[in-house]
């Protein structure tokens, strides 16, 4: 027993012999360090606490403080090299910052603002109106954008566009198709009457101004083009032309008080709830549509026959 713990004392002796020449080794050199960086430093630098500071300790030279930094700015850039110009900035500084970051030196400068490289990107049938895209992209380059970012904001546009107009296109398609189901062989007899309201609304005794040009059907503006092509918008002009000329409103050929009346006793008879003009299987359907499409016509001041 007393040599097992001979034995036992002899490693724990050696054990805290090797720790300890480890700790004066390190101490040893940490001193090394601390005097070649305060020698150094203290040659170099010229305010207190840059010759004392710890940190500096871990740089043994000016040549390794230099390699740090130089290793710190390729990682991280200069961050001071392109500073954003403050509301004071020479127009010069403010040019060359704007350059640094990529903006087109005019605002006819940018990629989308040549030739017909716009319409490529909004929806088939877009109205491009020149005046709107000039100042689109005076904005864009007095908001200091860039290239990518102007096409980024045109693009998100032109995809909310397109979105929109399919499914106003197909809102129309659906309720000019109802209309059609709803009216059968009458849709174009009625269509007709509502064209000679709109005409006859449009200019003469009772014109609107400004119906004209709203339903030119040359136009380009999106509103005047949703505005004849909606079915809410025919309905109402329908509506229009057959009170028009049961009413006589209009202007055109002036009959009696008996002619009138009799007309209107004969579209009367055409129309009533049982007749081939409320069903479009029947045989003499067409016939009837035909015959009151003619009785409105001659109501609203046309020629033709009853």
């Amino acid at each position: 027993m007393a040599e097992q713990q001979t034995q036992q004392n002899q490693n724990s002796a050696a054990a805290d012999g090797a720790a300890g020449a480890q700790r004066g080794a390190a101490q040893q050199q940490s001193g090394q360090q601390q005097r070649a960086a305060e020698t150094w430093a203290a040659k170099t630098f010229t305010k207190p606490e840059l010759k004392a500071h710890v940190s500096l300790a871990k740089f043994q030279s000016p040549d390794a403080l230099g390699e740090s930094y130089l290793a710190l700015e390729k990682k991280f850039g200069d961050r001071n090299a392109h500073t954003r110009p403050g509301p004071d900035a020479s127009d010069a500084d403010k040019a060359e910052f704007a350059k640094w970051l990529g903006v087109p030196e005019g605002a006819d400068k940018y990629s989308l603002n040549v030739g017909e490289k716009i319409k490529e990107m909004l929806p088939e049938g877009t109205p491009i109106k020149e005046a709107f895209v000039k100042g689109a992209f005076e904005a864009f380059h007095k908001a200091g954008m860039t290239d990518e970012q102007a096409t980024s904001v045109i693009g998100f546009f032109a995809e909310q566009q397109s979105a929109e107009m399919a499914a106003m296109s197909e809102r129309l398609t659906k309720g000019i198709d109802d209309l059609k189901k709803e009216c059968g062989h009458a849709y174009e007899a009625k269509l007709a009457v509502a064209g000679r309201a709109i005409d006859q609304l449009a200019e003469g005794e009772h014109k609107i101004e400004g119906l004209a040009e709203l339903m030119d059907p040359n136009t380009n503006d999106p509103i005047s083009l949703w505005v004849q092509s909606s079915p809410a918008m025919i309905r109402l002009f329908m509506f229009l032309g057959e009170a028009m000329g049961e009413d006589e409103l209009v202007e055109g050929q002036h009959r009696s008080e008996e002619q009138v009346g009799d007309l209107k006793t004969k579209k009367a008879e055409l129309m009533k709830k049982d007749s081939p003009y409320w069903n479009s299987g029947h045989a003499d359907h067409k016939k009837f549509v035909d015959d009151v499409a003619a009785i409105n016509n001659q109501l609203s001041g046309g020629n033709g026959a009853a």
